[in-house]
């Protein structure tokens, strides 16, 4: 009898660490976008590969190097070929005409089937709206010779502005337009910089409309950001 409690206790361990680890292993994955290591991959063609883990599915599409998070219910996810434009427009599934700043913007956040069903300018602007506030919170501090800048008590930041380079858009910081950055509550606020100078802070945090509209992107699975938004219930 003791050796029988003693191996289901073994056991009862094995398992609590097996399942620790998958989950782990999951919160990793969809926190930050990247394929699960507790999981049996499969090549679905040259761009598309699945990943089947112990209770969910991850799609990874090698055209636009995304990941897709669902579960075994969902059919395998199409992955679209590499967006072509029309005089700096792509028209989507749904025959939405999208512009490639705002196309390249959203498809760090929005998977390809989201974006084709997008049916309206007023949906593909609100994806903006919410890729746009999500990289203002991935602000920097701004250094020199590995020292932040201040005014005051208060630390320098720049914020990251969508611009178009070699053909390509891409999150670039402008240093010469600095923010203050007010950290002793428990909300970050930030205010303009000028005249050196801080001016009117307000919060630097996701708003109501923010939290309204970011349920239909990946983001929904980031437990940190589902936490904040549940807060404005």
């Amino acid at each position: 009898m003791k050796k029988l409690r003693k191996a289901m206790f073994v056991i009862f361990i094995i398992l609590l660490v097996a399942a620790g680890c998958i989950y782990i292993d999951y919160f990793l994955a969809s926190r930050n976008n990247t394929h699960p290591k507790i999981a049996i991959k499969k090549q679905i063609d040259d761009n598309l590969s699945v990943y089947n883990g112990a209770f969910y599915r991850m799609w990874y599409c090698k055209s636009n190097d995304t990941y897709t998070l669902g579960d075994y219910k969902d059919t395998d996810a199409v992955c679209n070929p590499k967006y072509e434009y029309d005089n700096g427009y792509y028209t989507n599934g749904a025959g939405i005409k999208i512009s490639q700043h705002d196309l390249e913007m959203i498809e760090e956040i929005y998977a390809d089937e989201v974006i084709e069903t997008m049916n309206s300018d007023t949906v593909v602007s609100n994806a903006v709206y919410v890729a746009e506030n999500y990289a203002k919170l991935k602000y920097k501090e701004i250094e020199d010779n590995g020292k932040v800048l201040k005014s005051g008590k208060y630390n320098l930041i720049s914020f990251p502005t969508f611009e178009e380079s070699k053909g390509k858009y891409t999150w670039i910081y402008d240093n010469e337009e600095k923010y203050c950055l007010d950290e002793t509550e428990d909300i970050k606020k930030y205010a303009p910089y000028e005249e050196e100078k801080c001016g009117e802070f307000v919060n630097l945090t996701y708003d109501t409309k923010w939290c309204e509209l970011y349920v239909n992107s990946k983001l929904y699975f980031d437990e940190d950001i589902n936490e904040i938004c549940g807060g404005l219930e």
